[in-house]
């Protein structure tokens, strides 16, 4: 079946403020959404780290249950090897959200976690005091990428269909009203299982007029001493005129 490619979001759709009293008017106005602002530091990522870590850690006391905000801030701390910090943050949302945090959640902060203790050493910093699922990078782990997504709208439900070489099929959903962290998800893909990877999105018809964006975040040899950069992929889902895309596709 031919599915039309979903295209990235382009940037120079937003004017990004670069002066510090316009991005202080723009988190204090209420007509903009924390989403909103998010994807703006998002952007900002692939320009000015700078700017990005401090309306990340702006999001962050504007949205303090949401596990993006922490996401985000410890990401960027990364980008600055402060990964102390970031790993301390991480530890922050785990303590505060110890009584109603769920599964997919503590999974996500669980493997942010574990990728800081092989990748950046902080195996020599923490030592015991951290259990990890995998004792050293010569298991098959560090052969793993890694994709997270996060997605906007969280009454609309999309479906994300994941096709192995072998064009073997599995689906992930993201979206649901009740639960505000039904928006971000991940899976993991086996890299030595060589050939194209197929990422395909999929909507209900009566859907077709929401409005949000797609975040598609690929970590490459995920936990392994390469510390190879992630890449984000921004995709925004608006004015659509069908009901399956192609959204990614991976080579080994």
């Amino acid at each position: 079946m031919y599915y039309p490619r979903l295209k990235y979001f382009n940037p120079h759709q937003i004017k990004l403020p670069y002066k510090k009293e316009n991005i202080s008017k723009m988190f204090n106005t209420s007509e903009i959404s924390t989403d909103s602002l998010r994807l703006i530091s998002y952007l900002y990522e692939k320009s000015d780290n700078n700017i990005a870590l401090r309306l990340n850690r702006l999001l962050l006391v504007k949205d303090p249950n949401n596990i993006k905000s922490y996401r985000d801030v410890a990401e960027s701390l990364l980008q600055f090897n402060k990964k102390n910090e970031a790993w301390n943050l991480y530890e922050i949302f785990l303590q505060k959200r110890t009584n109603d945090i769920d599964k997919t959640s503590f999974d996500i902060i669980f493997h942010d976690m574990e990728r800081l203790y092989h990748s950046f050493g902080m195996n020599k910093v923490i030592g015991k005091g951290f259990e990890s699922q995998k004792t050293s990078l010569k298991d098959d782990y560090k052969n793993e990428t890694r994709i997270v997504f996060e997605w906007t709208v969280p009454n609309e439900m999309i479906s994300i269909e994941i096709l192995n070489p072998k064009n073997e099929s599995i689906k992930i959903q993201l979206g649901n009203y009740l639960n505000k962290n039904s928006r971000i998800e991940e899976i993991f893909i086996d890299e030595t299982l060589k050939g194209n990877w197929r990422l395909n999105l999929s909507i209900l018809e009566e859907n077709l007029d929401l409005k949000g964006y797609l975040k598609v975040t690929i970590y490459k040899n995920w936990i392994s001493t390469n510390r190879t950069p992630p890449v984000s992929k921004i995709f925004l889902l608006e004015n659509l005129t069908s009901t399956n895309y192609k959204l990614l596709r991976l080579k080994y």
